[in-house]
């Protein structure tokens, strides 16, 4: 299945095997790129797990014309550069 079938399908069902599927497809990608910015084992794992729950919370802002990979990679910078950004503030 393409990832627009996918989606199609988890926004038609709700079912969450098409959201696996996805999750599958892409986490470990996804993963090694917020790794890469925030040199964190335990902190890339856990924006990892909410990037996929942003995107899936806010899938009526996925632009269809766009690889659904593209609009991960997206959000998981942003969020592994919002995360930077609060480790300045708030140092140990």
């Amino acid at each position: 299945m393409t990832d627009a079938q996918l989606l199609t399908g988890y926004r038609q069902t709700g079912d969450p095997r098409y959201a696996e599927v996805i999750v599958h497809r892409n986490s470990s990608r996804i993963r090694g790129t917020i790794y890469a910015i925030v040199l964190d084992d335990e902190e890339a794992d856990d924006l990892t797990q909410e990037v996929f729950m942003k995107a899936f919370a806010g899938l009526e802002k996925f632009n269809h014309n766009a690889q659904l990979s593209t609009w991960l990679y997206s959000i998981a910078v942003n969020s592994a550069k919002d995360a930077l950004r609060v480790r300045e503030r708030n140092p140990i």
